[in-house]
């Protein structure tokens, strides 16, 4: 099964070559091509997660509520997931649904003889044995092995380098054989980039990496999970996938790096619109929405919090400003200013605490 699917996506991968005629090309498009195919499962991961970003200010409000009885709150947050009919791990399945599908690509992409032009081992071994394929690697033959067991990317370049020549020394593979040339805008995507020479091949590596950077932090921000609020686990996760991608980058074909280039790439695009989409169709507010919201609720609060210590300043003096005179009616006036006048002492701070509610709550009288 694994390998039906293998060579499934190394014809396709080859067709589309055929029709471009440019390797990159054929990347991007097949890697665009796969993104349209995965794109159901990419909505239903967006929309469980967003599903659960409308969950999450219920879900704190219960733990607040019931924060010292974890039995109580892990019994009334069960009955939320069925209220709301959110399934917590539901983002998660749909997301990690597509990555089988992404590491056969990559096998594809790494063993292009195997799984692009269906070559059995038997063939590749003939192909490297021939003296122009051995010559084409400078007579090491140590790394024409590992071209033939474990990365055939520079095995398919020699390929490409002497092709009619392959061609005249094994005729029986003439009709399985492509010539495929895997130069694109000047750049051998065969070749590995050296970390020790600064050249254009540097490129791919970098870009690949920051790519990767920059749809985790686009994603973090549409999300309102900014990576200075992030946990240390959160944080890690960040920069993991940009490190595996640089280390990548230098130890594998240049055609690596491009291919998770344009993967990062396309990704980011989709996910940013199926964000744009969900937002609107599930009602879910922006993070900038909910933090007006949450500054606004901060500032009403700071607000009256700033009243009550006033009036708790004008009660512990030991009297009543003209302006809330004006604002309760005579009689509770009289009262209060006869309480304030039987103190000679300012009050402890519980008692002032409470007369300043009271001469609040006087205020919204008559």
């Amino acid at each position: 099964m694994w390998t039906f699917i293998l060579q499934s996506l190394g014809w396709l991968l080859l067709e589309i070559y055929k029709i471009v005629k440019d390797y990159g090309i054929a990347i991007i498009l097949f890697t665009l091509l796969i993104k349209v195919v995965l794109l159901p499962f990419a909505m239903k991961g967006r929309k469980g997660m967003m599903k659960m970003q409308m969950f999450t200010p219920k879900q704190k409000a219960l733990e607040a509520k019931y924060k010292d009885d974890k039995e109580r709150y892990n019994l009334e947050l069960q009955k939320l997931y069925k209220q709301e009919k959110v399934n917590p791990l539901g983002g998660c399945l749909w997301t990690l649904l597509p990555w089988p599908i992404f590491i056969a690509l990559y096998q594809v992409m790494r063993m292009p003889l195997t799984n692009m032009l269906r070559l059995t081992g038997d063939e590749i071994a003939k192909i490297a044995k021939i003296p122009e394929v051995l010559a084409a690697f400078g007579g090491d033959e140590a790394a024409l092995a590992t071209a033939v067991a474990s990365n055939e990317i520079p095995l398919a370049n020699a390929l490409h380098s002497c092709f009619d020549k392959v061609v005249a020394a094994l005729p029986e593979l003439g009709s399985k054989l492509v010539n495929i040339d895997f130069d694109f805008f000047g750049l051998n995507l065969s070749l590995v980039p050296n970390v020790g020479v600064l050249n254009w091949y540097w490129l791919l590596p970098v870009l690949s990496a920051g790519f990767a950077l920059l749809s985790t932090v686009v994603m973090q921000k549409m999300q309102g999970t900014q990576n200075d609020q992030a946990s240390g686990n959160m944080k890690f996760m960040t920069y993991l996938g940009p490190i595996m991608s640089l280390v990548i980058g230098f130890t594998w074909p240049a055609a690596m790096s491009f291919y998770w280039t344009a993967n990062s790439a396309i990704s980011m695009a989709q996910d940013y619109l199926l964000t744009l989409y969900y937002r609107k169709k599930l009602n879910v507010p922006s993070p900038k929405e909910v933090q007006a919201e949450e500054d606004a609720k901060k500032a009403e609060e700071e607000a009256r919090e700033q009243a009550r210590e006033e009036r708790r300043a004008r009660l512990a003096e030991g009297g009543v400003s003209a302006p809330n005179r004006g604002n309760m009616s005579s009689k509770k006036y009289r009262q209060l200013k006869a309480q304030q006048e039987q103190k000679k002492i300012a009050a402890p701070a519980d008692e002032i605490d409470n007369d300043a509610d009271a001469d609040e709550r006087s205020e919204n009288d008559d």
